[in-house]
């Protein structure tokens, strides 16, 4: 598994991914395709500059599985921590490890600079449970939002008390 720096060659993919889990989220499967398709532009457009102005650091990857471009991830890197802003993988290859995988990769990118990785996850997607498993910890929550961290060993975060 590996990230790979999005290019401007990765728009098309990168658009019909989050197309592609928009449609099904909101359930527009069956809907116009003119209407669908301005939707899904204007959540597109929205969520972009959205992190591009609360993320300075965004980093934007595409994730490949054995040489195959199979999802996205949106990183903020800076000296205080690893913060995944969004991460979508291709419902073609979920329940494959690949989720496993790259927050493994990531854990070892935080463990070496000593510094917390960090993410938020919707109140009740199933994702928490992966998290949980590779030992994140809730430091915050409200009634949309569960805030997590992973810490590297002998590290304690100013965020959690």
């Amino acid at each position: 598994m590996l990230l790979k720096a999005a290019t401007e060659q990765d728009a098309s993919f990168l658009f019909e991914l989050f197309e592609a889990q928009k449609t099904a989220e909101l359930g527009l499967e069956n809907v116009d395709s003119h209407f669908k398709n301005s939707i899904i532009t204007m959540q597109w457009n929205s969520k972009n500059q959205s992190y591009l102005h609360s993320f300075p650091n965004l980093n934007t990857f595409v994730i490949c599985y054995e040489e195959q471009a199979v999802g996205s991830c949106m990183i903020d890197y800076t000296p205080q921590e690893i913060h995944i802003i969004d991460i979508l993988i291709s419902s073609n290859f979920r329940n494959l490890g690949i989720g496993t995988l790259l927050f493994k990769q990531l854990q070892l990118e935080a463990q070496q600079q000593k510094i917390p990785l960090r993410l938020q996850v919707a109140i009740g997607n199933p994702a928490q449970r992966l998290y949980e498993r590779l030992e994140f910890k809730t430091y915050q929550s409200d009634q949309v939002y569960v805030s997590m961290e992973w810490m590297p060993s002998s590290f304690q975060s100013t965020l959690s008390s």
